[in-house]
């Protein structure tokens, strides 16, 4: 699983060439706390799959 973010929007990728795409603007103030929430499930999902 990974993450990336554009100018504009947040990319989740949930498979091999299929990933959830959401507007920034959607998340409005919460942006960063929403983005630290993502990238924590990922890291804890890759230390998960490493053992």
């Amino acid at each position: 699983m990974r993450a990336s973010v554009t100018p504009k929007t947040i990319a989740i990728y949930v498979g091999v060439e299929k990933a959830v795409i959401i507007p920034k603007q959607d998340f409005g103030e919460k942006f960063v706390l929403c983005y630290q929430i993502i990238a924590r499930g990922i890291g804890m999902s890759i230390t998960v799959e490493q053992h």
